[in-house]
């Protein structure tokens, strides 16, 4: 990780939001390393990047393709990663 230079992971199931995303977060001194609207690209983005911070959509309800599934991964990879 660069110093002083928080880093993030964004997931979200539609790619303009991850570009309007990523554009606020690079105002507040946040690097995007990686972004994906694929669940299941999560995990292993987060275990090879190593982020302090997910960002993620998280609408379970009206989940069309199961990414509320990998959500109970999440929390396994970032303690695997700390």
């Amino acid at each position: 990780m660069t110093s002083g230079l928080r880093q993030a992971l964004l997931f979200d199931q539609h790619p303009i939001w991850l570009d309007a995303v990523e554009t606020v977060l690079r105002g507040v001194g946040i690097e995007v390393v990686g972004k994906t609207v694929v669940a299941d690209e999560v995990v292993p983005l987060v275990a090879a990047r190593q982020p302090s911070l997910l960002v993620a959509e998280i609408d379970i309800a009206h989940s069309e393709n199961e990414d509320s599934g990998c959500f109970g991964r999440f929390a396994w990879t970032f303690r695997k990663c700390a």
